[in-house]
């Protein structure tokens, strides 16, 4: 009976250390899942914005862009990013990255990474990852439905229903001056957007 005893003590135990295990296991994995936005660029100042013509000048300029490519805001005006190809050194393995410019949401800095793209076999359809207010990583699908917006779902639920996010495409472009690309900027699509 005592040696019955032993073995059940030693069954327990041996469950025990599995499941305690496996529960940092997948800790562990979760937290490698829910990274924290990368900072790409650092601002001279905490409270740095990055203007439409710089991120034009640092990210756009001297190349035909992509469709995808360009300075996008919010709808709702939280956010303003470039997303421009991604040659940056982090997560090589999208092909457009979306660099925060401005922010209205706290603990968010201009050169941040928000968003991370790639292309798929459809031509107005994107998987990347987004990253929320919290900034954790939240992989998704994006949609193109026109040249000048772009949607996605937000990681966050209202009412059962996840919030839709719209990007919309700047006044920004670039103009040919000389055959060199010269930035020209309007913030007035911001404002609008408030």
């Amino acid at each position: 009976m005592g040696e019955h005893r032993a073995i059940e003590a030693t069954r327990a135990a041996t469950m025990t250390y599995r499941l305690v295990w496996l529960s940092i296991v997948l800790l562990v994995s979760a937290c490698a899942q829910m990274s924290p936005a990368t900072q790409v660029f650092t601002p001279a100042t905490a409270n740095a914005r990055l203007s439409e013509a710089d991120a034009a000048e640092m990210y756009l300029a001297g190349r035909e862009l992509d469709p995808v490519e360009g300075i996008w805001n919010w709808a709702d005006g939280s956010y303003q990013i470039v997303i421009t190809k991604n040659n940056t050194g982090v997560r090589e393995d999208y092909k457009y990255i979306g660099i925060l410019m401005k922010s209205r949401v706290s603990g968010w800095r201009p050169g941040q990474v928000k968003l991370l793209l790639d292309g798929t076999p459809s031509q107005d359809i994107l998987d990347g990852i987004y990253y929320g207010t919290n900034q954790m990583e939240n992989r998704m699908s994006f949609t193109m439905p026109d040249a000048n917006s772009i949607e996605t779902a937000s990681p966050i639920y209202m009412y059962g229903e996840r919030l839709k996010v719209v990007l919309v495409r700047s006044n920004h472009r670039l103009a040919r001056n000389s055959g060199a690309d010269t930035p020209v900027s309007s913030d007035t699509t911001l404002a609008a957007t408030r």
